[in-house]
Order: structure tokens, then sequence, then C-alpha cells
């Protein structure tokens, strides 16, 4: 219940600040068919899940179509660019597999870090980059090579600043940065003179 809350309050907020100039079912009828690619017009998910009935689907279609949001054709919608560049922020839905996929591949990287700072901002971060699973593969790697490297770099006495925090550090793609490799030199001794 708190998490049907949460999601809630999501696109509440998101409603209040789009400002379309339309109801909020119309609103919930528009972000639906943006963000799932549903062209269908009405469909059983709108009626059974969202629990709007023919008439109300009517109205929402004639309001969006008349505020610009989607052209309907014979069952079918078009979203227009006007509607896509208001929703363009707005996170696509993302399948049950697509969401266990991105949060085993968090954990992964989440595990290899020294300092867990933010994890929630962090994980939002994630989602919404949605990294691939190579991605993934690669940004591990990243983080172990950079740690590894500071770890090189304090051995030899040189400052090399932490990792930034995790929301940054991904924010910023850290991942696409270069280390330098540093072989570690052993440092010579001069043979002791023989003093006999």
């Amino acid at each position: 219940m708190a998490q049907l809350k949460i999601e809630a309050e999501k696109l509440m907020n998101s409603f209040q600040e789009s400002k379309t100039g339309v109801s909020f079912v119309s609103f919930l009828v528009l972000e639906y068919h943006t963000s799932s690619d549903n062209r269908i017009k009405g469909g059983d998910t709108l009626s059974d899940f969202y629990g709007l009935i023919h008439e109300q689907l009517v109205e929402v279609y004639s309001e969006l179509e008349f505020s610009g949001y989607i052209t309907t054709d014979k069952g079918t919608i078009e979203v227009t660019k006007k509607a896509t560049a208001l929703l363009d922020k707005q996170v696509k839905r993302k399948n049950p597999v697509e969401i266990t996929r991105l949060k085993d591949g968090f954990e992964s990287y989440w595990t290899t870090l020294t300092h867990k700072i933010g994890k929630k901002k962090a994980y939002l971060v994630w989602m919404k980059l949605a990294p691939n699973k190579e991605l993934v593969e690669h940004i591990v790697k990243s983080v172990i090579s950079q740690l590894a490297y500071k770890k090189r770099m304090d051995g030899l006495g040189k400052f090399v600043p932490e990792l930034q925090h995790p929301e940054r550090w991904l924010a910023n793609e850290r991942w696409e940065d270069v280390v330098e490799e540093v072989s570690v030199v052993k440092k010579q001794t001069r043979p002791t003179r023989d003093e006999r």
C-alpha cells in the first residue's frame, strides 16, 4: 500500500509540473499511452485497471485531441510531438524482468564500492540510466580499476581523490574516465661498500 501511495504521489507531481491544461484523468490516459507504447484507443487496461468507463474515455480522448496531444483514427491514437515533448522526461514503464535485471546490476555495482553513500539516490540514477548487460560489466570493471589505481597511488605516496559519491559518479558517467597504467618501480639499492 505504501508503494502505491508513493507512485500515486509521483504521478500527481508529474501532472502538476506538466501544466498540460487537461484534466488529471486525461493526463493519466496520455501518460499510459506514451509510457506503454499502446496505441489502441480505450482497451481493457484503461477499463479494468484504471476503472474508466466508455463515456469517460470518449470525453478524455476528445479533450486530448482538442488540446493537440493526440490524433485519432479508426480505433487507434497517435501521440503528437507536443505530447512527446511534454512527457519525454517520464521514465518508460519497465517490465518485472527488466526491473529485476536492473536491480541485480545495481547491486553488483554497489558491492564493488568502498564508500557506500546515498544508495537510494544512486539507485534512482541507475534506473534512469537503465544500463544494458555490457554497460553494467563496463561500469563494474571501471570502479574496480579506479579503486585499484587509487590504492597503487596511495602506496606510492601520491594523492588521488576518492571516487565521487555513487550518485554523482553515475550521473557524470565516470566509468568513461581513463585510468593510467602505473608500474611500481622498486627502489634500487646501492651495493654497500666492503670496508675490509
